[in-house]
């Protein structure tokens, strides 16, 4: 019981056996798995399977393309906003030098992929939206019953010998 991590399904089945008014917390929390003080926890709603996910907001480090991304990366994708994140890092490469090697390395991909694909969510035209039309023969038929005789239609000067 000590050391291991208390999952969802053990809450679940402790509040499970907590619905029988005859059994008591400690056999409660022994049935799921877990210690009573464990299901102390639980009960006053503490316990980290009950609380909900909160994606952080923060990044956890500084980025070097920070640093380049307003002045170079996006005057570059609003000329030309087809520009691939790869062909930014060859640019990228082969203008920031530390002597003779890039100061930017491929590890920097990842990062110019998720700039690049939020950038373009942001301020990219949206895309055109293709809806193919399938048409089956013997489904639909159109008819035109339209007489030309009476227009007088020449061709040269010559009447359409219509029949």
């Amino acid at each position: 019981m000590a050391g291991k991590k208390i999952t969802k399904q053990q809450v679940k089945l402790y509040m499970k056996h907590k619905e029988d008014e005859n059994i008591t917390q400690g056999i409660c929390a022994a049935k799921s798995g877990f210690s009573e003080r464990s299901a102390r926890t639980i009960d006053k709603g503490l316990h980290h399977t009950q609380t909900l996910y909160e994606p952080r907001s923060y990044k956890t480090r500084k980025s070097p393309i920070d640093e380049i991304w307003d002045t170079d990366l996006e005057p570059m994708l609003q000329a030309n906003p087809d520009l691939q994140p790869t062909t930014l890092l060859i640019y990228l490469r082969r203008t920031y030098l530390d002597g003779d090697k890039p100061i930017y390395t491929d590890s920097c991909l990842r990062t110019l992929q998720r700039k690049v694909s939020k950038w373009k969510a942001i301020n990219a035209k949206p895309k055109d939206i293709m809806i193919p039309q399938k048409h089956f023969p013997g489904e639909q038929g159109l008819s035109d019953f339209t007489h030309m005789k009476d227009i007088g239609i020449t061709i040269n000067a010559k009447p359409l010998g219509c029949q």
